[in-house]
């Protein structure tokens, strides 16, 4: 965290790949440096604004495949309200993703978080984009998972998340996310 109402974050994931046909490999993906802003937030009823920038690093492994295969900026926001005695969020998110040789990609997405006690939260998710399908699908990609979020203090935060994908390169996607906030 920057400020009280900036967000600046860096990505480094690690991931594998299990194709159908060949061998699997495991390696690092594309390295992403996130920046958010909270630019409005109403006291009462809790309705909030979020604007993000993505700047995506072509880093990862190209034999791996876990990567985009190209350098990225993705702008976005979010909108969103919590509810129901601060006990739920719901989240509307647009972006648009631009890349150098690729095609650029458009998202919707929604979400919502169940925040069941000051330690331990529920979330589900779901994102249609119009990049382009992979071969033998006719429909743009929709992905959608669900997961739990897990605060031990004020500073860390533990995240799994599992998602699924129609018409996407990938099937299943797992996320373990660990975030110290300096």
């Amino acid at each position: 965290m920057a400020t009280e109402n900036l967000a600046i974050s860096v990505e480094v994931p690690f991931g594998g790949i299990n194709p159908d046909e060949g061998s699997s490999e495991i390696g690092f993906g594309d390295i992403h440096v996130d920046f958010e802003l909270l630019a409005y937030e109403y006291q009462f009823r809790f309705p909030y604004v979020i604007p993000h920038m993505s700047i995506g690093l072509d880093t990862a492994d190209d034999d791996v495949g876990i990567g985009a295969g190209d350098n990225s900026l993705l702008l976005g926001v979010t909108v969103g309200s919590t509810m129901y005695d601060n006990t739920w969020d719901f989240n509307l998110d647009l972006s648009y993703e631009v890349f150098g040789d690729i095609e650029n990609v458009f998202a919707i997405g929604g979400s919502t978080l169940w925040e069941i006690n000051e330690l331990f939260a529920v979330l589900a998710e779901v994102q249609l984009t119009d990049e382009e399908p992979p071969e033998l699908a006719e429909e743009h990609p929709i992905r959608f998972g669900g997961g739990m979020v897990y605060a031990p203090s004020e500073r860390l935060t533990w995240s799994l998340i599992g998602a699924g994908a129609k018409n996407a390169r990938e099937d299943v996607i797992v996320t373990l996310r660990i975030s110290y906030d300096l």
